[in-house]
């Protein structure tokens, strides 16, 4: 189950990842902020690929 919820918040990284080149809101970098602490910004590039 772990692996799901990391594999989510990862989603969730590379689509806010894909929003801040798009509207850049302030809430886009604090959840970023937060899904840093758990994943690492190459895994996200490559999940946003």
């Amino acid at each position: 189950m772990h692996n799901e919820i990391s594999s989510d918040v990862l989603t969730l990284g590379a689509m806010k990842a894909f929003a801040l080149g798009k509207r850049a809101k302030w809430k886009d970098y604090v959840d970023l902020f937060f899904i840093l602490k758990i994943h690492d910004i190459g895994e996200i590039v490559n999940k946003a690929k």
